[in-house]
């Protein structure tokens, strides 16, 4: 699996805005709606959001993927692409948009990045391995990471899947650590899922929290983590603690499923976890 650091500004941009507002019940969108209180980026930036919800909205409409206009942003794919009126108002925006982005040419950021990749080939065949065992799937031959960095994320790594055509994910950190690739396999397995269209469950207020839940009980601190030696000792009844207290709004898809988590984690890999799950009567599994 090829990691390809896409630092393409425009897509930097537009990847910290997605995570900045996020699914529509998130505070993000509160101060989304009164964005003029907050200066004239923020402003910009939730004018900016609001456009992209629009696009991916009518898209979905046409049966078109979000991954549309993600790749109309990447620099290899804009040639290729006829970008709608909408897409050229969102280009235009990020282009006047004021914000500071860490130069991909510093030290600093030449060195993180050169981490994730070594981590990343050093234990892809394990990847691979698990991942088809567990998950049934094969792991993409490469996939976009746009990095935003900041001192702010010394302490913790987030990540979002935007599209699994072609597979690009947001990645935030600003030490590297083991964690960071398992924040990055949580992600291509969000990915994965729905290009697989593994699970019959749809966004609710923008989130899938059936999906969230099933994914915490394997990265970025469970079985597959704990596979690919990134943690030791597992106690799955405290990754359930964890979904409960970080994503509160999948804490009853989370307990709902810990007794089938720590059934399947006796023999985790022995079959797959949507063999299993449709064993045990989940009708979310297709």
């Amino acid at each position: 699996m090829e990691v390809i650091f896409n630092t393409n500004e425009r897509i930097r941009k537009l990847a910290g805005i997605w995570d900045m507002f996020g699914p529509p019940n998130s505070i993000g969108r509160m101060i989304a709606r009164h964005a003029n209180y907050f200066g004239d980026t923020v402003y910009a930036a939730a004018m900016i959001s609001e456009k992209l919800d629009e696009i991916i909205d009518n898209l979905a409409k046409k049966h078109i993927r979000r991954g549309t206009v993600w790749a109309s942003l990447l620099d290899r794919n804009i040639a290729n692409l006829k970008k709608p009126r909408r897409v050229r108002e969102i280009i235009s925006s990020l282009d006047n948009l004021d914000v500071h982005l860490e130069d991909e040419r510093s030290n600093h950021f030449k060195r993180i990045t050169k981490e994730l990749r070594k981590s990343a080939k050093s234990n892809e065949k394990e990847m691979a391995k698990w991942v088809t065992k567990i998950f049934g799937f094969e792991l993409p031959q490469s996939i976009d990471i746009v990095l935003n960095t900041a001192p702010i994320a010394q302490h913790f790594s987030n990540g979002s899947a935007v599209s699994y055509d072609p597979f690009i994910i947001t990645l935030d950190f600003y030490k590297y650590r083991k964690s960071v690739l398992a924040v990055v396999i949580h992600e291509v397995l969000h990915s994965l899922i729905r290009k697989h269209r593994s699970l019959k469950e749809k966004p609710r207020n923008g989130v899938r929290a059936f999906e969230e839940a099933l994914l915490d009980y394997f990265v970025p601190d469970g079985m597959l983590a704990e596979k690919l030696g990134f943690v030791h000792k597992l106690d799955v009844k405290q990754l359930q603690k964890k979904t409960e207290v970080n994503r509160r709004w999948a804490s009853r898809e989370s307990k709902k499923l810990l007794p089938t988590m720590e059934e399947y984690y006796k023999i985790c890999g022995q079959e797959t976890i949507w063999s299993f799950l449709r064993k045990k009567g989940f009708e979310e599994v297709r």
